[in-house]
């Protein structure tokens, strides 16, 4: 992606880590603000899925399922929010599903997490946040299911 996208006009970082680990997190953002000098628009999109009944689910899946796609919500944004607010600007897209709403056979856990996100999105627009995100808005996405798509 890297390589497609270095054709275009502007700059490329590339950066492979895990989202839910904090100290990743924190990297991630100084090492982008040192590059770039400023976070524009930060998009949460990681996530993941399989598929199991409540009483077939692990507790391994289940904790890794909230991690990867509501804790790396959190953490992006409670890292880049404080930037957004000193720069005055910026914008926070969070990309969730339909199935955080309609919830599906075999994605309990998976809907969870999708529909936390979509919470999270709606309650993190406060007064404060909206001298930061102008129009008092974020903008969340619902997209459908991609079966068997590889990250």
């Amino acid at each position: 992606m890297v390589a497609q996208l270095a054709g275009c006009s502007g700059q490329v970082m590339a950066a492979e880590g895990d989202v839910t680990d904090v100290r990743f997190v924190q990297r991630l953002v100084d090492e982008t603000l040192a590059k770039f000098g400023r976070i524009d628009i930060l998009v949460n999109n990681a996530g993941i899925l399989t598929q199991s009944l409540i009483h077939e689910m692990t507790v391994e899946t289940w904790d890794r399922m909230i991690d990867v796609d509501l804790r790396s919500v959190f953490l992006l944004t409670r890292h880049v929010v404080p930037h957004m607010i000193e720069q005055k600007s910026g914008r926070i897209i969070n990309i969730a599903s339909q199935i955080g709403q309609k919830g599906g056979v075999k994605l309990s856990y998976y809907a969870a997490a999708k529909a936390g996100g979509i919470g999270f999105t709606k309650s993190r627009t406060t007064k404060r946040d909206s001298k930061v995100f102008s129009r008092r808005r974020q903008y969340w996405f619902i997209l459908p299911l991609v079966a068997d798509a590889k990250p």
